[in-house]
């Protein structure tokens, strides 16, 4: 069953330390994300990692909680020539009493990882196929080609964020959006930079399920705070375009900057 549209709250090192010392904006906003996802990789020590997702289980017990060990190519800490050894850690934390229901894998290593998505079914651990594109926005055909794979191995969720260069080339992720968001519990479209930033807000209008907010300081570039993303979603059924979403964006930047 497709979940009802939902924020995702990015964790970090800092966010953490912030719940820890009861930062009650932190903590507000972490509460109204559906979707609180960890970036393992952020964690400087990894004998914590097994343990996070009972921390944060303990603090924000209805939300759904995403795993990541984000590449350094993907603007992740860890490190790309050791983007095997991860299964290790991986194994670590789905070890722990509390776990993610859900984790995040490069589509790029579905086939690699194969026996390791079959044992996560086995725990009942959904996955999320994913691609990072900090340079552009990939065609149709890669796109479909990543698609493609993620319903060959029967996985649940499916993202990509790209990199706008300028306002309105976000279309094909909307294409992709209306042909195959149907097709997954979970599913993600949308592009990074200011350019792209109204998509992060309009693929939701458009049948995508999962976009990011910021509990702090962005983490990717054009990322939305939480408020903001919520007060857009009130008003979604207003927004009958993307240039819409952004001239409501802008007139939040101006209420900020004032």
């Amino acid at each position: 069953m497709k979940m009802l549209p939902g924020l995702a709250g990015i964790i970090t090192p800092h966010i953490v330390d912030l719940i820890d010392k009861g930062d009650i904006n932190v903590i507000a906003m972490a509460e109204k994300c559906a979707i609180l996802e960890i970036r393992y990789d952020l964690f400087a020590k990894k004998e914590t990692w097994p343990s996070l997702a009972q921390k944060i289980r303990q603090k924000f017990a209805e939300a759904t909680i995403l795993g990541t060990v984000r590449l350094q190519k993907d603007g992740g800490q860890w490190p790309d020539a050791k983007a095997q050894e991860r299964l290790n850690q991986w194994n670590e934390i789905l070890s722990a009493p509390v776990i993610p229901q859900w984790i995040d894998v490069e589509w790029e290593f579905l086939n690699a990882w194969e026996k390791f998505l079959k044992d996560l079914a086995k725990q009942s651990v959904r996955v999320i196929s994913s691609e990072h594109d900090f340079t552009t926005i990939p065609s149709w055909s890669h796109l479909e080609k990543a698609i493609n794979l993620t319903k060959k191995m029967g996985l649940a969720g499916f993202k990509i964020a790209a990199t706008s260069s300028e306002f309105g080339d976000a279309k094909i992720l909307y294409d992709l959006i209306m042909k195959y968001s149907a097709d997954f519990e979970l599913f993600g479209a949308f592009a990074m930079g200011l350019t792209g930033r109204a998509s992060r807000i309009y693929s939701l209008n458009l049948g995508a399920n999962l976009s990011y907010a910021s509990l702090g300081a962005e983490v990717a570039p054009g990322m939305l705070s939480v408020d903001t993303m919520l007060q857009a979603l009130e008003q979604s059924a207003d927004f009958a375009s993307e240039i819409a979403v952004e001239n409501f964006l802008k007139v939040q930047d101006k209420y900020v900057k004032n």
